[in-house]
Formats: structure tokens, sequence, C-alpha cells
């Protein structure tokens, strides 16, 4: 469950976020991340790896502003399904 985790939430955003860089014309890059980034919910595993995609987000922000791609993180908190 741990290495699914993963892959899904960081490498999921990798392999989406990635490719869109070398698109001429992107402007804008959303990820969504979550609350559960700042503390440690029912699962520390999904914590830690929204916090990795946080991380990633704020990195990339600071790394595409010089060609004018904004990016920016959602951080939804919990819903009731």
């Amino acid at each position: 469950a741990v290495r699914e985790t993963f892959n899904i939430n960081i490498n999921g955003v990798l392999n989406t976020v990635l490719p869109l860089i070398e698109i001429k014309g992107v402007k804008q890059i959303a990820i969504v991340s979550s609350q559960a980034a700042y503390a440690i919910f029912t699962s520390p595993i999904y914590g830690t790896t929204k916090q990795c995609v946080l991380s990633l987000g704020f990195d990339l922000r600071r790394r595409l502003a010089k060609d004018n791609i904004a990016v920016n993180v959602i951080s939804p908190g919990p819903i009731a399904t």
C-alpha cells in the first residue's frame, strides 16, 4: 500500500506535469495536494506524499517563473462523501 500511494500521488503528478512544461503556450499549471500535507490525519503515508506534492509544486513555481509559467498548488480539506 505504501509503494502504491507513493506511485499514485507523486509519480502521477510528475508524469502529468512534466510533459506540460514542454508544451509551448502553457502558462498555468494547477497541482492538487491536500490539507493532509499540513498534519497527519488517518494516514501518515498519505500525508507524507501530499507534502511531497506540495513541495514539488513550490519548487516548480520557483523554477518556471522565469518562463512565465504560473504553478499553483490546491490543498482541499476533508469532504464528506
